[in-house]
């Protein structure tokens, strides 16, 4: 436990709920809150292929909950990906979100998956790190130590940028009230 009856656990799952409510949250206000009296942007009102928002909180849950479930495996990180990948036609920005995702899955695999990390060697790039791994039953090389990191850090940021994109979407097809 962390304090009392919280455990890391209960915690991330508990930052997880936060984020689906909030996700979930955002996007009925995207598609139903119209401060001008016209009909809802929603389903009946756009395009399937301009309805980016669906997509995108798809994504986000996706992601929210590979950040912060403490109990993670490589593959979970593979249920943003289809997401991703609709969200690429959009134009150059969403195309380099998913190319950095795509790539980001992939090198959480190579780095965690058993057989892939084998195939590529790299247990050799460099020496041993302080850091063991036990379902390798070794300790990771310092490359795979910092390609991890590093890793972390680009799926963070991937994460904090679809939040902030998800936000300014929204925020860009909300109808301005008279006077505003």
């Amino acid at each position: 436990p962390l304090w009392g009856p919280i455990t890391p656990t209960l915690l991330g799952l508990i930052l997880f709920g936060i984020a689906y409510a909030l996700i979930l949250w955002r996007l009925w206000v995207y598609e139903r809150w119209q401060h001008d009296g016209r009909p809802p942007i929603g389903r009946g009102a756009l395009a399937l292929s301009s309805q980016r928002h669906w997509f995108m909180a798809a994504a986000l849950v996706a992601y929210a909950f590979f950040v912060f479930s403490t109990h993670m495996h490589e593959n979970h990180l593979f249920t943003a990906l289809p997401f991703l990948l609709l969200l690429a036609g959009g134009g150059r920005r969403w195309l380099a979100i998913c190319l950095v995702g795509c790539l980001s899955i992939f090198l959480n695999m190579a780095n965690h998956d058993i057989a892939l990390g084998n195939y590529l060697d790299l247990q050799y790039w460099g020496p041993p790190s302080q850091f063991y791994q036990e379902t390798l039953g070794r300790n990771l090389s310092s490359f795979e130590f910092w390609l991890a990191n590093i890793n972390s850090l680009v799926t963070l940021s991937l994460f904090g940028a679809l939040l902030a994109l998800g936000n300014r979407l929204s925020r860009q097809q909300q109808v301005p009230r008279e006077g505003s």
